[in-house]
């Protein structure tokens, strides 16, 4: 069921990217994402949980779906595939240790307030990290 939702948020980002460039629509997802997460911080309640987690659930479709549209216009063809390779190795890495990280860090504050007040920081550190590689700084012409 949660595959279908992914698919079909997937699927609206995508025509949504089509009507916009994919950097603005990633741009929107990473405010929907920080939103989202923000959102644990200040409305601790279930509903408020469910309401921050669909929307961090959105943003992040929105934004794995364009991550994949850009790559080619970034890296060009050539190197796609290792680039796209090194880039799964980089989210099965955080996927395995982000977990363990948060888990480690409940163990010792009894809270998860640290790990969810750092995440809006971490998709900020993302979204400029992605603003530096997608922007076409113009070198001047050399002169002679």
């Amino acid at each position: 069921m949660a595959t279908g939702r992914a698919r079909t948020y997937s699927r609206g980002s995508a025509s949504c990217g089509n009507r916009r460039t994919a950097a603005a629509t990633i741009r929107a997802a990473f405010v929907v994402q920080i939103a989202g997460l923000v959102g644990l911080l200040l409305w601790p309640s279930p509903e408020g949980r469910f309401a921050s987690l669909v929307a961090f659930g959105i943003g992040f479709a929105a934004a794995d779906t364009m991550t994949v549209k850009v790559m080619p216009d970034v890296f060009g063809m050539r190197a796609l595939g290792a680039i796209m390779g090194v880039l799964a190795l980089g989210w099965r890495l955080g996927a395995a240790l982000g977990p363990t990280v948060a888990g480690s860090l409940y163990d010792v504050t009894g809270s998860y307030t640290l790990v969810f007040g750092a995440a809006p920081a971490g998709v900020i550190l993302s979204w400029v990290f992605f603003a530096r590689a997608t922007s076409r700084r113009r070198t001047p012409p050399p002169t002679s």
